[in-house]
């Protein structure tokens, strides 16, 4: 397994191009198609907007919030490490489903970016540990 990017950021919404704009420089050096960029920086956005949006929220601005990135490849698959420093929250348990079926006027908020990181990548966990979240992503590069 091979590192490609380790990365930390603030956990600010006016720090998140920062994920982007690496995610941009990796793809284009790993030479990796345009689409499997896109879903990676989605789903990273995704994540990473959940964070700074609710993982410090009723803290008082106590904590200093910090996400890191760790993206490793081999010749089958890309590894996505995810993990921030919030409180605790399991994506794929504690988010609401999210309503596909109704209007789009009529939906609720919440759950959809979940669902677009389950969608997108082949694998998702989550577990807790050294006070911190982390979400494990795979995406596979051949189809079964």
């Amino acid at each position: 397994m091979k590192q490609l990017l380790q990365l930390q950021v603030a956990a600010a919404l006016d720090e998140l191009h920062e994920i982007e704009s690496a995610l941009e420089s990796l793809g284009e050096q790993a030479d990796w198609d345009v689409g499997l960029i896109y879903q990676v920086q989605l789903v990273l956005e995704e994540l990473a907007v959940n964070t700074v949006n609710y993982g410090f929220e009723n803290d008082g601005g106590k904590t200093a919030g910090i996400i890191e990135i760790v993206i490793s490849e081999d010749d089958d698959s890309i590894r996505i490490e995810y993990s921030d420093n919030g409180k605790p929250f399991n994506p794929f348990e504690d988010a609401p489903e999210p309503d596909l079926d109704s209007d789009l006027a009529e939906r609720r908020v919440g759950g959809l970016g979940v669902h677009l990181v389950r969608t997108m990548m082949d694998e998702a966990s989550y577990r807790r540990g050294e006070s911190r979240n982390h979400v494990r992503l795979v995406k596979k590069r051949v189809a079964e």
